[in-house]
């Protein structure tokens, strides 16, 4: 539509010149015959005759001129139009009969000097076996005024066209299949026949016309259109244009035309459809030439069979629509959905702003392009895909996508409900901000910035694969499938999250911020900088099966909340909380199908790499690993701090229960305060390249306790093995202050010790 709009500027402004070039001819021309005919009596009606001609060829010349969309050439109206008799046709309470005019191309041509018909009253045009289209011209100084019966004897298709315009008060068609009322100029071309709209205005009130009026389309055109109170049911079409344009009437071709002296400001509004106003046909078709003028569609839109389509330069307002198959809507300007809207097939809708306030139900594709905001603050359904691109959406509602969403924005907010199964959500979108309630089957997109406000929930029953460059959650996430997330920039957690089957997480830094709890399976987190504050509680899926956890940094590690996995019901991994948090008041008992379902979700590419990674809890650290007031304590699986530094304070560490579960602490230096190392039925052990230090910490293995260190030093510390050999071991010296070192079967080996 914009690159239109820009073409016809160019080729308007091209033809203005030669536009006022042959005004001014024909100024000079009508001053001579004046001067030509003064003194006369008898040529001067001859001359009002000939300047009425005149006027009418400056017309469709002006507006031909400043008018080039068809490439074919120019038109030129021909030197025979508007020839023939002029008739005088005004009825009021009797009825006339029009002979037939003159008949060119197989059609009939009426000029009228004035036409108006009144109710109680009415006029019976009378065909010919040679035409198959009435054409009635009339050129007055008023509008028409059509009120009565208007009739033909033969069913064929006629046109009223009157510049000054046109209106209708309830009149009665009878033996017209298609009715075309213009306000405009139609003159006869090398093209063929052509109208013009000007200045002319189409009003209907309190009309009604239906199936049973033998008219099957009805076509009004005028640079404003005002329907009220009226019903419009033609069978197969309805045509409403509004706005300064030509078209020809034999292709159906239509284009703009725009003077330099066009008064915008007095037509806001080109179409009007006021409440009571139902227009209802196979299809119906509305189109606005005027620029920054608005559509009202406040009645019912209302298609049988066929589109309703929709072309405009300014706002459309749609109250109520029903459109059997498909729905078409372009703009320059905004388009409000006021209230319920119903789609049969595919919805397209183009503008600049699209905003749909109420219900909106479509069976079929739905498509919204703005070039700027889209906001969706009703209920808004459809059967199929929902596909949006434009700056930003804005979801207050209920909306739903049964078959997949595909989005293309700079921003989407909800703060209603937003649901997408099929494929479920994809494309891209730079900030995404959820507020309200997200219902996904899959999830596979790059949110740039992501942020969950606190109250947010998103669920997700497959897998969810993420891209972006910062992500927040103060919310709640929840995906029963593989959760992959990777992040440029940093991820930071302070709400919830549940994966009852995979975490794959990757963020330059990883945050777990203030009491953010979350519920695994098997999970890796990657990052550059990885911390957990105090309150964090990592729980690991328990009761049956194993479960791995690795947290993994390339520089720092500092972890000071809990990981832990406990056997007991109570303690289990919260699947219904899938439910739940979607309808917190609802009471919900455990779902053994849903279980299974989650359970048995095709992993994929993923298959290969949960097999292969086994069991326990590694946190890994190319720089240093911090944990204070730490807690790691699984069920089963071993437990692992790796890293050049490792630092431990009021923390505890215990590998699971079953035997082979064993407790390690490797690096550089391992510096335990107030720590507790512990392996039940396996190996409790801190092995430093360089310094174990222990101070008030206790390294507890059931076959085996080890310290071993370049320098070793404990203070007020125990190393000891139920069953097996406690060992503690300096290669250049162990020193024991305080300490113990015993073993159950064996005896408590120390080397290079020095005791105090």
């Amino acid at each position: 539509m914009r690159k239109l709009l820009e073409k016809i500027s160019y080729v308007k402004n091209s033809f203005t010149n030669l536009s006022q070039a042959v005004s001014y001819f024909l100024v000079i021309f009508l001053i001579g015959s004046w001067k030509m005919t003064q003194g006369s009596k008898v040529f001067f009606p001859e001359f009002i005759k000939s300047l009425r001609k005149v006027m009418a060829y400056a017309m469709i010349f002006s507006l031909l001129w400043q008018n080039c969309l068809w490439a074919t050439g120019p038109y030129r109206v021909l030197d025979e139009d508007l020839v023939g008799p002029e008739a005088r046709v005004y009825g009021s309470q009797r009825i006339g009969i029009v002979d037939s005019g003159p008949i060119k191309d197989n059609a009939i041509h009426n000029v009228f000097e004035d036409f108006q018909i009144l109710e109680g009253s009415g006029v019976v045009f009378q065909g010919n076996p040679q035409a198959d289209l009435i054409y009635n011209r009339v050129y007055s100084k008023k509008p028409t005024r059509l009120s009565g019966a208007i009739e033909t004897d033969t069913n064929v298709p006629m046109v009223f066209a009157n510049p000054r315009g046109i209106i209708l008060e309830n009149p009665d068609f009878k033996g017209i299949c298609d009715l075309s009322l213009t306000a405009g100029h139609v003159a006869q071309t090398n093209k063929g026949m052509v109208c013009g709209i000007d200045q002319g205005n189409v009003d209907l009130t309190r009309t009604v016309i239906e199936e049973q009026n033998d008219l099957k389309s009805v076509s009004l055109a005028g640079r404003h259109i005002h329907v009220q109170q009226s019903l419009l049911s033609p069978t197969d079409a309805i045509t409403l244009t509004a706005g300064q344009h030509l078209k020809d009437l034999e292709s159906g071709e239509e284009g703009l035309f725009s003077p330099q002296n066009a008064d915008a400001s007095s037509h806001q509004t080109s179409i009007i459809l006021d409440q009571s106003t139902i227009l209802r046909s196979r299809g119906i078709f509305l189109t606005s030439y005027e620029e920054g003028a608005s559509i009202y569609a406040n009645g019912l839109l209302q298609s049988t069979q066929e589109d309703i389509v929709i072309r405009a330069m300014g706002d459309i307002y749609i109250d109520k629509l029903m459109a059997q198959r498909n729905l078409d809507i372009e703009t320059t300007g905004n388009v409000f959905f006021k209230d319920q809207a119903l789609v049969g097939g595919t919805t397209r809708i183009k503008a600049n702003n699209i905003n749909i306030d109420k219900d909106f139900s479509a069976a079929g594709q739905l498509f919204l392009e703005a070039y700027q905001q889209v906001s969706l603050k009703g209920d808004v359904k459809t059967k199929e895909s929902l596909d949006i691109t434009g700056q930003g959406l804005t979801v207050i509602g209920d909306v739903s996508a049964q078959k997949g969403s595909l989005f293309n924005l700079e921003t989407f907010t909800n703060k209603g409900l937003f649901s997408s199964f099929g494929t479920g959500l994809q494309g891209t979108i730079g900030t995404v901000t959820n507020e309200g309630k997200i219902d996904l089957s899959t999830l596979n997109a790059t949110f740039k910035k992501t942020l969950y406000e606190k109250g947010g929930v998103v669920r997700t029953l497959g897998h969810s694969v993420l891209q972006g460059t910062q992500y927040t959650n103060k919310g709640t996430v929840f995906t029963c499938g593989v959760h992959q997330a990777t992040f440029d920039g940093s991820y930071k957690d302070s709400g919830a999250f549940y994966s009852p089957t995979l975490l794959l997480l990757k963020a330059n830094s990883v945050e777990y911020l203030g009491q953010h709890t979350s519920y695994l399976k098997d999970g890796v987190v990657m990052a550059s900088k990885l911390t957990a504050d105090d309150d964090v509680k990592l729980h690991l899926k328990s009761g049956g099966g194993k479960s791995f956890l690795q947290l993994t940094s390339n520089g720092n590690l500092y972890y000071n909340g809990d990981i832990i996995q406990k056997s007991s019901a109570a303690s289990r991994f919260p699947l219904m909380d899938y439910v739940k948090i979607f309808d917190p008041q609802r009471s919900v008992t455990f779902d053994e199908d849903f279980a299974k379902e989650v359970a048995t979700l095709p992993l994929g590419p993923w298959a290969h790499m949960r097999r292969s990674l086994g069991s326990g809890i590694t946190l890994r650290a190319n720089g240093d690993i911090r944990c204070h007031n730490a807690t790691i304590d699984p069920e089963s699986g071993d437990v692992n701090l790796i890293a050049g530094k490792i630092t431990t304070e009021n923390t505890k560490l215990k590998a699971g229960f079953f035997k082979g579960n064993n407790a390690s602490i490797r690096g550089k230096n391992a510096i335990l305060n107030s720590t507790t190392l512990e392996s039940f039925f396996g190996t409790a052990s801190v092995i430093a390249e360089h310094l174990a230090e222990l101070n008030k910490s206790h390294v507890l293995g059931g076959q085996h306790a080890a310290v071993h260190a370049k320098f070793a030093k404990l203070d007020s510390s125990t190393v000891q093995s139920e069953r097996g050999v406690a060992s503690v071991h300096g290669k250049k010296e162990a020193t024991l202050t305080r300490s113990f070192v015993g073993g159950g079967q064996s005896t408590a080996v120390v080397t290079r010790a020095f005791l105090i």
